[in-house]
């Protein structure tokens, strides 16, 4: 964490069976207390992925947000 200086966007299912989203938390929060922008989210109702509907567009809302604001065109 110590040299990330990249932004970052984190996304978690609550209920991923196979990375535990504390484990996302924790590095963004180390990011943020480092001054590296950094956007945490989580979705109560997801596991390793997506896959509602709702979810779906939340998840495609904050991909090219964070696009926008990071990498913009031109």
């Amino acid at each position: 964490v110590d040299r990330v200086t990249t932004p970052a966007l984190h996304i978690a299912g609550a209920l991923d069976p196979y990375t535990h989203p504390a484990e996302s938390l924790q590095f963004h929060r180390a990011l943020t207390e480092r001054g590296v922008a950094s956007v945490f989210a989580i979705y109560p109702t997801e596991a390793h992925g997506v896959r509602s509907y709702q979810a779906a567009i939340d998840l495609s809302t904050r991909i090219i947000d964070w696009f926008e604001a990071h990498m913009p065109p031109g």
